[in-house]
């Protein structure tokens, strides 16, 4: 096969890759491999979508066969020869067919006889002492007179569920003592008010009809476009865009050929969205367009949309705002690999957030401005890690650790929280942890083979949206709530789904 169709070749299966098509990304870079065995980046992108840790291991150590200098790939070679060097044993974790791994705990010691005896005994004794001291109390009570305190029965404490008070439950055999003596004549009883508990009205969550999102769209599998729809799914209406005549430069087509990706502005009147342009020109007698993206910023409501950013990159996008509303984070392949940048909204200044050969993607701004969450393989090459990077570029701090890829991190409204997806048991599913990276734990694992994407939290926090093909090959919008429960399919087109975003 000739150098070119290889090389074609090997630019779709980059695209499948990255689009989350890793199904297909494979089975290129497998025919590829066959075809062209010394092909060091088809052996480095398969290691990147291979299922298996073995399937990663072989695949990068093929990359060091063909060039022993490659320093990245020796890198995530290491990497997973001290993961399988831990000690561990496997532990069934329910809903999941690999076992998960719980390192061996020690073995109990053996408590000495002699020892053992003796605690006996003197448990023995206690008892003993304990019997002997109630069976005087109670003959000394019965020789006395009794107060008026001590005929007044002890009330159980009321615990509140649900709106009730119910008897807090006590411990031990329930049983009725006779009364002692009766109270003298002259003693008359105070009537007690008993205190009503008034039940804390419960928080009704709004309906899903009363939200609002806005996604991209393929309809009739043409370009992208933007359309808002009810949190219900109902009352999908298009977003009308139009780039400004002033922003394209000579040649380029003044019509979009994809709009998909938007962000919402933190005071909800703007979004940023990637806009795809095609600039044609003659070469000799043939006319060639070449296709490139950049960040364009239009009024909620549609209408023009100016052009942000001019680096004309193949990849551009990926938009996060700044609470402050000043400035955007996103990321393009400028460079070959992705990077991140800034960019001012008022005067379209840019300035490299992220530099380096790792490829860094989707950044997400925390609401309290001061951190950036972003995808990574800066770890090493074949799989990525979420990691956090201080809004001024410094301060960088992986977050998590894992076996495969975790990617696409998203902050809850209050800042708490940071719900990413990961592979790390064969399919991709919605996971949630700490803004520090602890405490993680899965919203959905493996319940279906299936891929979740672009996940994103409600304004208000009750509900996290995503997009998967969990019912048809195609990809629609679901929700969750955070602690897992309440999933639902809220919206399925005729073609692809993706990008959901909330909308005020």
């Amino acid at each position: 096969m000739p150098s070119e169709d290889l090389q074609a070749l090997l630019r779709t299966a980059i695209e499948a890759a990255r689009s989350g098509d890793r199904a297909k990304a494979r089975e290129i870079l497998r025919r590829l491999g066959s075809r062209d065995p010394d092909n060091e980046l088809a052996w480095l992108w398969l290691a990147s979508v291979a299922t298996s840790e073995d399937e990663r291991r072989q695949c990068l150590r093929r990359v060091l066969v063909i060039n022993p200098h490659n320093e990245r790939a020796r890198q995530a070679l290491a990497q997973l020869d001290r993961a399988t060097q831990e000690p561990a044993v496997a532990v069934p974790v329910s809903g999941a067919s690999q076992p998960a791994l719980r390192r061996p705990t020690a073995r109990r010691r053996r408590m000495p006889s002699w020892l053992f005896w003796t605690l006996t005994l003197t448990a023995f004794g206690l008892v003993l002492a304990a019997l002997l001291l109630w069976w005087q109390d109670r003959r000394s009570a019965q020789e006395s007179t009794p107060t008026p305190a001590a005929a007044i029965p002890a009330v159980p404490s009321a615990t509140r569920v649900a709106g009730q008070v119910t008897a807090t439950p006590i411990g031990g055999v329930l049983r009725t003592l006779p009364p002692r003596d009766t109270m003298p004549p002259t003693w008359t009883p105070t009537a007690t008010r008993t205190p009503t508990v008034t039940p804390t009205p419960t928080i009704t969550p709004p309906p899903l009809e009363s939200y609002v999102l806005l996604a991209s769209g393929q309809p009739g599998q043409g370009g992208w476009t933007l359309f808002s729809v009810q949190g219900d799914g109902s009352q999908p209406q298009a977003l009308s865009l139009a780039p400004a005549a002033d922003d394209l430069s000579e040649g380029v087509l003044p019509v979009f050929a994809g709009v998909y990706d938007a962000a919402l502005s933190p005071d909800g009147a703007q979004i940023a969205f990637t806009g795809r342009l095609a600039r044609t020109h003659l070469e000799g007698d043939t006319v060639v367009t070449e296709e490139f993206e950049d960040l364009f910023v239009a009024p909620l409501s549609g209408g023009t949309a100016h052009r942000l950013t001019h680096l004309e990159a193949e990849r551009t996008g990926e938009a996060t705002w700044s609470p402050d509303g000043q400035t955007i984070a996103f990321a393009a392949d400028r460079e070959g690999n992705f990077d991140l940048y800034v960019v001012s909204v008022a005067s379209g200044e840019l300035r490299t957030l992220v530099p380096g050969p790792a490829n860094d993607r989707e950044p997400a701004w925390s609401p309290d401005g001061q951190w950036i969450a972003f995808t990574s393989d800066r770890s090493g090459p074949g799989a990525t890690e979420i990691w956090r990077v201080g809004a001024d570029g410094g301060s960088y701090k992986q977050l998590t650790d894992n076996v495969n890829s975790s990617f696409s991190p998203a902050w809850s409204p209050d800042g708490q929280w940071i719900v990413f997806l990961s592979d790390r048991r064969g399919t991709t599913d919605p996971y949630v942890m700490t803004a520090n990276g602890d405490g993680e734990r899965a919203l959905l694992v493996r319940d279906i083979r299936a891929e979740e994407r672009d996940p994103a939290w409600s304004l208000d926090g009750r509900w996290i949206v995503f997009s998967a093909n969990r019912d048809r090959p195609i990809f629609d919008l679901y929700v969750i709530r955070p602690d897992g429960s309440g999933l639902q399919r809220i919206f399925g087109g005729d073609s692809d789904t993706r990008y959901p975003v909330w909308l005020p």
